[in-house]
């Protein structure tokens, strides 16, 4: 979720996470972290409010995508319903083939800008283990 959001959001987050770190760089610019310091708000609260928080960062982050609230299976089950979904997991585990890849892609694209797509967390547990790319499947009309 992290790299969905854009360079002011990240930043945001960051400075209210993290009260400090410290770095060391060798001259080949490689980076070492050798301590990182979180603020009390990242210590003291849940993982379901950090989900909510994200969410709330990347409502207004990206035209044509919309970021739901996590799912877990049942809720999945019934989206199947009424969206083609495409698990992020999968993709960059390799495990679409290139022609499945490219109808989602070009589902995408016919939807972006019409109806749109929606992101979410898939949540086992109080684990976020994938994230979800739904696409409806209203049919578009070719003006």
């Amino acid at each position: 979720m992290f790299d969905s959001l854009n360079r002011k959001a990240q930043k945001e987050l960051i400075n209210r996470l993290i009260s400090s770190i410290e770095i060391t760089r060798d001259n080949k610019f490689n980076i070492e972290i050798k301590s990182i310091k979180f603020t009390e708000e990242f210590i003291s609260k849940s993982t379901q409010d950090y989900i909510d928080y994200l969410n709330e960062l990347l409502a207004d982050n990206n035209i044509g995508i919309t970021y739901k609230e996590q799912i877990n299976k049942e809720k999945l089950l019934e989206l199947e319903n009424d969206y083609t979904i495409m698990s992020l997991v999968k993709m960059e585990n390799n495990q679409y083939t290139e022609e499945e890849l490219n109808n989602y892609f070009d589902l995408m694209k016919e939807h972006f800008y019409v109806d749109g797509i929606i992101n979410c967390p898939y949540i086992e547990g109080n684990n976020i283990v994938d994230t979800l790319i739904l696409i409806p499947k209203t049919e578009l009309i070719n003006v």
